[in-house]
């Protein structure tokens, strides 16, 4: 016999994620609430060759209905929207810079920690690709830095990378 078990470690975000929009972040702004809801956060494993696992997983991918009303939902898709934005606003004046923001997107996978990260990573180059606006070169360093997010999950290189970029600069 097969037993499949499934290892979860989620945090306090991705429980309020999993909430309706309002009532998720109503509780990420309450101290007190954080601090219950982090009894529930943690490694986690759930057996899904069993009854009861099989019935948990199952719930949850009911629950894909009222997705769009969570709050994760809700952040994600306003970072998508504003990064789209950012593209299009980019390609009219540097358009190859404009397709490496595009690239850049692949920094963002996964969830718990390894999301917040490359969503750090993320955030941090685009604020880079302002600054890279219009200079020749611009599309090539946002590829090396994008490069140097990816090299370490610490984001030590992307660390050296920009104070490299910000001697250049001055």
């Amino acid at each position: 016999m097969v037993t499949v078990t499934e290892f979860m470690k989620p945090r306090v975000e991705e429980i309020c994620g999993t909430l309706p929009s309002r009532l998720g972040a109503g509780l990420l702004a309450s101290a007190a609430w954080r601090r219950r809801l982090g009894r529930f956060t943690g490694d986690r494993t759930i057996n899904t060759t069993s009854i009861g696992g099989f019935a948990l997983l199952r719930a949850v991918a009911g629950l894909k209905r009222w997705r769009r009303g969570t709050l994760r939902y809700q952040q994600e898709d306003a970072r998508i929207r504003d990064w789209l934005s950012r593209i299009a606003a980019l390609a009219g004046r540097d358009y190859a810079l404009a397709v490496e923001v595009a690239s850049n997107q692949q920094l963002v996978k996964g969830y718990g920690d390894t999301h917040a990260r490359g969503w750090q990573g993320f955030t941090r180059l685009l604020a880079v690709a302002e600054r890279l606006e219009g200079r020749a070169g611009s599309a090539g360093t946002m590829q090396q830095l994008r490069e140097a997010a990816l090299a370490d999950e610490h984001g030590r290189a992307l660390d050296r990378a920009l104070a490299e970029l910000d001697r250049a600069v001055v």
